[in-house]
């Protein structure tokens, strides 16, 4: 077995079910679902900590890590695009490959959740 498939097999057994929904025209979204990790950054972790107002939403101050498959690609989606997980909408904020010699094995990116007004967006 592969690198790249052990991997994407931990991914697939120990991440949780999240949906990438990738904006396309007409404010239509194309549904991918993955299974992924999405944890809290911790304080000292923090280098974005400024809340921003969006064109999708107020983006607050909660930051987090996701770590998870090239495919479906969060390094690849559109703006305005947005990753649901456990009720609430995430933006990702920056996000980049991780390779192993030629082969991109993972992803990461910084996401943070959507508010709309003082309260979260929930799904």
């Amino acid at each position: 077995m592969t690198v790249l498939q052990q991997v994407g097999e931990l991914m697939r057994h120990h991440g949780r079910s999240m949906t990438l929904f990738a904006a396309g025209e007409n404010n239509q979204f194309d549904e991918q679902p993955t299974r992924a990790f999405l944890q809290p950054l911790r304080y000292k972790n923090k280098i974005y900590l400024e809340g921003i107002l969006s064109d999708i939403g107020y983006v607050d101050e909660g930051h987090y890590l996701y770590i998870g498959p090239t495919q479906p690609s969060v390094h690849d989606l559109p703006p305005r695009s947005e990753i649901h997980c456990g009720g609430a909408r995430y933006f990702v904020k920056r996000s980049e490959r991780v390779f192993l010699a030629d082969t991109p094995v993972y992803e990461w990116a910084v996401l943070q959740t959507l508010y709309e007004g003082e309260q979260p967006w929930m799904v």
